[in-house]
Formats: structure tokens, C-alpha cells, sequence
């Protein structure tokens, strides 16, 4: 994938073992920035200019803008429904269908046996929807106690699983990861083949593996 922007004298591209980190100094032109792919990637307008192989993306479903850790939402609302969808496919399908009529069938006598136990007219719904289930369980993806470069790699691979790919763009994130975590972090990215950059207002303690592009504090560009 490449990003590029009319502004801008370079084309972000994402090459093998090294992660984009756009670094824009002048607070003003940061702003606009900022400002320009938070309206892009949720479906406003903007210059901005994703492609893949020449081919030009589309910003709202290929790009997704994160600004803050709490945006990482493992129960948006899009990530649940679409987890939900693709297990009770998973539990329909012809290799799994008899397992899955079994494992309810046993759910259901035992629920049945209950029901009946009490002094009460009671009915169950005998052919529940499989999705009510997994609901019921509180079925999810678990981060509790994670760090933030885990839980940035499992947020990226559970959207990229459920939405596909997608390129992710953080603001402001490189700064919370140590340089001793941030190389072993990128490796492990880079195997699971996940492409995100970092847009930063400042960048110090770089690495080899970060592909460095600066627009200083006069807008001159640096890369």
C-alpha cells in the first residue's frame, strides 16, 4: 500500500521490516492534518490518496484513524457482530453442523430438565439463535492485562479478521512504546503482516526499522 497527500514530497509506502513514521512539527499544519484524516477515514472529505498496485482505495473502508488506546474497542459494536457472524458460520458449517446440533441439543434437555423441575408454567425456545448463545456466554476478545504493543497487534489482527485489511493509523501512539520494546514490536507486526504507520509531532530515540518522514516547524520536508 502507499498513502501520499498533495502536500507532501513523499509517498508513504510500507516496505518490509520498517514502519512509517510521519512527523509533522508545525503545530498548525499538524492540526490539518490530523484533522483532514479523521474526516477521511470516516467517510468525509479529504486529499489524502490510499492505493494498492495503482490501484486508488477507499479511505472509510481501508484506513482506520486511531487517535487515543481507549479507540482500540474490542466491543465495538461492528467488531462484535461480525466475531458473532463468523462463528455461528463456522458452527453451520457441513464439518461442524452435527457437533453443533449435539452440543445444543444437550443445552437445551438440560435447561428443559430445569424448566420442568419448577412448579410453573414454563417454556424455552427449543431452536434459539446460535448467536443468542454466544452472547448469552459474553463470548469476546480478551486483553485484560496486556500491554500496549499486544494489545495494538491483537486489536490490528482481530480487525484485519473480521473487517480485512486494513491500514491503521495511530496519532500520538510511538511515544508510549520504549525504544527497547519498539524493534521486537515491529518484528512481530511485520510477521503477522500488518501495516500501520505512526503520525507524531515530535519523534526522538528513532531506530533503523522506522522509515522517518519530518515536515518541520518552517514545513520543510525532510526524508
Amino acid at each position: 500500500m502507499k498513502l501520499a497527500h498533495p502536500l507532501w514530497e513523499k509517498v508513504i509506502s510500507w516496505e518490509e521490516n520498517h514502519v512509517p513514521v510521519i512527523v509533522v512539527e508545525n503545530p498548525d499544519f499538524y492540526y490539518e492534518i490530523i484533522s483532514e484524516l479523521y474526516q477521511q477515514t470516516g467517510g468525509g472529505d479529504g486529499r489524502f490518496v490510499l492505493s494498492e498496485n495503482d490501484k486508488t482505495l477507499d479511505m472509510k473502508k481501508r484506513a482506520l484513524f486511531i487517535q487515543t488506546p481507549w479507540e482500540m474497542n474490542f466491543s465495538d459494536r461492528r467488531i462484535i457482530s461480525r466475531l458473532y457472524a463468523a462463528i455461528k458460520q463456522d458452527a453451520l458449517e457441513e464439518s461442524s453442523y452435527l457437533s453443533t446440533r449435539e452440543s445444543v441439543g444437550l443445552f437445551i434437555r438440560f435447561l428443559t430438565d430445569l424448566a420442568d423441575r419448577m412448579p410453573l408454567p414454563l417454556t424455552i425456545d427449543t431452536n434459539p439463535d446460535f448467536a443468542d448463545l454466544l452472547k448469552a456466554v459474553n463470548l469476546r476478545i480478551d486483553t485484560d492485562g496486556l500491554p500496549l504493543t499486544e494489545t495494538m497487534i491483537t486489536f490490528m489482527k482481530t480487525w484485519n479478521t473480521l473487517m480485512g485489511e486494513t491500514c491503521f493509523l495511530f496519532r500520538g501512539f510511538r511515544a508510549f512504546i520504549p525504544k527497547d520494546k519498539r524493534k521486537e514490536f515491529y518484528r512481530t507486526a511485520g510477521a503477522e503482516k500488518l501495516l500501520f504507520a505512526f503520525f507524531e509531532d515530535s519523534c526522538r530515540d528513532t531506530i533503523p526499522e522506522e522509515n522517518i518522514f519530518t515536515i518541520d516547524d518552517d514545513l520543510c520536508q525532510i526524508f
